[in-house]
C-alpha cells in the first residue's frame, strides 16, 4: 500500500472508530443499574413468575426510556388483582399482572415524552400471558 493510500485508510478507520464510540455513548434506553426490586408476596404467582414479569418491564424500560433512571419496581397483589384480571380479559389472556415503578428523568431533555427533571411514581406496567407462556407487556403509564 502506498503512503497516500495508507494515510487515507488510517483516516477512514479512525473516523469509523470515533463514530462507533460516539454512537455507543448515546444510550437510547433507561438506566436500571441500581433499581430496587420488591417481588412482594403472592397467592397467585410464584416468585419466579413475578420476577419474569419484572424482567419484561425492565427490558422495555432499558430499551425505550432514554435519559431515565428506574429507582424501584414492585408488585402489590392486593392493589393490582382486580385490574390485572380486567387487563387479561381485555387482551384475551389467561392471566394478568400489574407492576409499579418509580423513576427519575434527567434534565437533558433527551426524552421528548417525559418532563425533564421529574420523578414519576407508581408508573404502571401491565403484562398478560396465557398459562405456560411468557409475559407480554401490553401497556405502561399512569393508570
Amino acid at each position: 500500500m502506498s503512503g497516500a493510500r495508507l494515510s487515507k485508510f488510517v483516516a477512514v478507520f479512525m473516523i469509523a472508530i470515533l463514530t462507533a464510540g460516539m454512537l455507543g455513548g448515546c444510550s437510547r434506553g433507561g438506566d436500571v443499574s441500581n433499581v430496587s426490586i420488591d417481588v412482594g408476596t403472592s397467592q397467585l404467582y410464584s416468585e419466579e413468575d413475578v420476577n419474569d414479569a419484572m424482567n419484561a418491564a425492565i427490558r422495555q424500560f432499558r430499551k425505550g426510556f432514554e435519559a431515565c433512571t428506574m429507582t424501584r419496581i414492585w408488585y402489590d397483589e392486593e392493589k393490582t388483582r382486580k385490574a390485572a384480571e380486567e387487563w387479561a380479559a381485555d387482551n384475551d389472556a389467561d392471566e394478568g399482572i400489574v407492576l409499579y415503578s418509580d423513576f427519575d428523568v434527567d434534565e437533558s431533555g433527551r426524552n421528548p415524552s417525559l418532563n425533564p427533571g421529574q420523578t414519576y411514581t407508581r408508573w404502571q406496567w401491565v403484562l398478560v400471558r396465557d398459562k405456560g407462556e411468557k409475559w407480554r407487556l401490553v401497556t405502561w403509564g399512569y393508570g
